[in-house]
Parts: C-alpha cells; sequence; structure tokens
C-alpha cells in the first residue's frame, strides 16, 4: 500500500514538472521590456527658435548678390516712372518761333486779302511748274511751296506777306494757319482768312 502511495505522488510530482515545462517552452522568450526613457520621443529644436516654432533671423535665407551692371548699353529704368525705360523728351515746335518771317511784322501797306492772294500765287505757280498742286497737310504744302520740291525752288517769300511759324505752317495776316482744301491734284481752294467770318471769297488756285 505504501508503495502504491508513493508512485502516485510521484506520478503527480512528474505531471506538475511536465506541464510547466510544456507552458514555458509554448509562451517562448519575451521582448525585453522598454525603459520608460525609450518611450519618450526627443525632438531636436532648433537653436535661437522662438517658443511659436518660427525660425528665427539666424535660419532666413541669406541675401541674393546683387547683380552686375548691364554692359549692353541699354538706357536705365527710370525709378519714378514705374520700371519704364526713360526716354529723352522731343523738344516740341512752338507755333511762336517762326520759321519764316516774324509772327508780328508784316511788309508795309500787306492788306489780309493781298497775302491770300500772295498764298494763292505761290501754289499756282508751283502746279505750273511741276504740272500739279501741292498735296498734303499745311506743313506738308508749305514745306513743298518753301523748297522741298524736285527742283528746290522756293515759291514763299516775307515781300508777299508769306510767314511760316514754328510748326511749319503757312499762316496768314493774323498768325492763323491756312486751311487747304484740295478739290483736286490740279485745284485747291484757300477759304478766306477767319477775322472775316468766312464772307470773303475763296481762292481758287
Amino acid at each position: 500500500m505504501r508503495v502504491f502511495v508513493k508512485i502516485v505522488r510521484v506520478l503527480i510530482v512528474a505531471g506538475l514538472v511536465g506541464y510547466g515545462v510544456w507552458w514555458l517552452v509554448k509562451r517562448g522568450p519575451q521582448p525585453a521590456s522598454k525603459s520608460p526613457e525609450d518611450s519618450v520621443k526627443v525632438t531636436p529644436t532648433i537653436s535661437g527658435s522662438s517658443t511659436s516654432g518660427v525660425p528665427s533671423n539666424s535660419l532666413s535665407p541669406s541675401p541674393a548678390p546683387a547683380k552686375a551692371p548691364d554692359q549692353s548699353g541699354a538706357s536705365p529704368l527710370d525709378a519714378t516712372s514705374g520700371g519704364v525705360p526713360s526716354t529723352p523728351s522731343q523738344p516740341s515746335k512752338n507755333p511762336a518761333n517762326y520759321v519764316l518771317g516774324s509772327p508780328s511784322v508784316l511788309p508795309t501797306n500787306m492788306s489780309p486779302q493781298s497775302v491770300l492772294e500772295n498764298a494763292r500765287r505761290a501754289i499756282v505757280n508751283y502746279g505750273s511748274t511741276f504740272d500739279g498742286n501741292p498735296v498734303g497737310t499745311n506743313p506738308e504744302i508749305t514745306s513743298a511751296l518753301n523748297g522741298e520740291n524736285p527742283k528746290q525752288i522756293k515759291f514763299l517769300n516775307t515781300d508777299d506777306g508769306m510767314r511760316i511759324n514754328g510748326a511749319g505752317e503757312l499762316v496768314d495776316a493774323w498768325g492763323t494757319p491756312f486751311f487747304f482744301h484740295q478739290l483736286s491734284g490740279k485745284e485747291t481752294e484757300i477759304p478766306p482768312p477767319v477775322p472775316t467770318g468766312g464772307c470773303g471769297p475763296a481762292m481758287i488756285c
């Protein structure tokens, strides 16, 4: 009977030992536990940064190098014109600076109607010389009458009361530019001087 009891005890102990070995094998090796320091994420800090997280000026990009002066000969930009290249202003033509004659002096005993007639005669002479009247605006016709023609003949002179203002226009006795109404290549009408109210006869050349 005692032997039987011993055998039972041995079996129980062996069973417990076997169960323990089986449990350890089934569980397997456990990973090493992390220390509290390992769970803390370390964020690198930037020296000189503010509490708002915006980098200070110490990390701002360095200024771009200044451009070398343009050697291409281009004109500089005018700082007051919004970046638009500045161009030299052209001198304006002042009608007061007469090219031919004077703004106030007329030949003695020269009436306004005589000045108009002499302007008509100058155009007639031009037409007979070149087989056609000069055409264009007042400055263009005046230029042709004053030598800018194939033969460089000047049909205008101050003795006839002919005057050319600074704008290159042939003017009447009052200094008003003539209006040349071209009816055809060989026929030009000159309306009467302005101060007469347009009541005088027009001159047909």
